[in-house]
């Protein structure tokens, strides 16, 4: 994950929205499910988050909700001092993406 996180999530929606579930839709439905995906894969990021940081570190990413430019920057942060932090992350949003792509289920509500 070269890119920045947003930049990467933004990549995935597009992904996504090239499915054969998504890719007929008219522009605004696009849209409003494009922003369920950004919801979707950045609780995604929260849960591998969960899983990999002490709770000190994960009120720094609370507090840090808000701003994803300082978000991005403490996340790269942890992703020096705990091994594989990056690479749990890809693989939370490459499963999201797997079954979104497959299940469009998953963004209803």
């Amino acid at each position: 994950m070269d890119q920045k996180i947003t930049a990467y999530i933004e990549a995935l929606v597009l992904e996504v929205l090239q499915a054969p579930w998504y890719s007929g839709l008219e522009e605004n439905k696009k849209e409003e499910i494009a922003d369920k995906l950004r919801d979707y894969f950045n609780t995604s990021i929260l849960d591998v988050l969960i899983d990999n940081l002490d709770s000190k570190q994960l009120q720094e990413v609370k507090s840090m909700m808000g701003d994803m430019d300082a978000l991005e920057q403490k996340l790269e942060e942890y992703a020096s001092q705990i091994p594989m932090l990056i690479t749990h992350i890809e693989n939370g949003l490459n499963e999201a993406v797997n079954k979104v792509k497959t299940d469009p289920n998953l963004l209803q509500g």
